[in-house]
């Protein structure tokens, strides 16, 4: 069985020494504030999905409401933005992160779900004052706030702050 030996050797000790502690840092990077970072960047990633009323992932425009309501819509001249009605959807928009590097983004509503994959609302009944009123339920169109889009992972990735977080010497790929 023939043997394998590769032998490098450094001219400079320094050279050497900065190699070790870009190995030693990226092997302790710290997977948590990783997430946290990764968690911040989908927060903003959801934002800009309800501002701009579009799926994060496919860029696709969500489908308009067929009757504008609530506060925003007794305006004159006022547009209620799509799933902004109050705002609460929005904000209840949080992630945690976790030691081993993982995040998970979402919202605790009940109807977050609905929104973000489309369905339909069971039957219901509808009190208006001395009116009641049977619903037969409402079919909502999907409309994704949540979503990681294509090229998330490399603009991610590439941002100094988080090369420093993983020990990455910037300029040194």
């Amino acid at each position: 069985m023939s043997k394998a030996a590769i032998e490098v050797r450094f001219d400079d000790d320094a050279e050497y020494r900065n190699i070790i502690d870009a190995l030693h840092r990226a092997s302790h990077c710290d997977l948590k504030r990783i997430a946290q970072a990764a968690g911040l960047a989908l927060e903003a990633v959801t934002a800009e999905a309800f501002k701009k009323q579009e799926d994060p992932v496919r860029k696709d425009k969500w489908e308009a409401l067929r009757k504008a309501r609530g506060p925003l819509a007794a305006k004159p001249g006022s547009k209620t933005p799509i799933l902004n009605d109050r705002g609460t959807l929005k904000k209840s928009i949080t992630f945690h992160a976790f030691d081993d590097g993982s995040v998970i983004i979402g919202s605790n509503l009940v109807y977050a779900g609905i929104h973000q994959t489309g369905g339909k609302t069971k039957a219901h009944t509808i009190k208006r004052g001395n009116a009641v009123i049977q619903h037969p339920g409402s079919k909502i169109p999907p409309r994704p706030f949540l979503g990681v889009p294509k090229d998330f992972q490399e603009s991610f990735f590439s941002d100094p702050a988080i090369k420093k977080l993983l020990g990455i010497a910037i300029g040194a790929e």
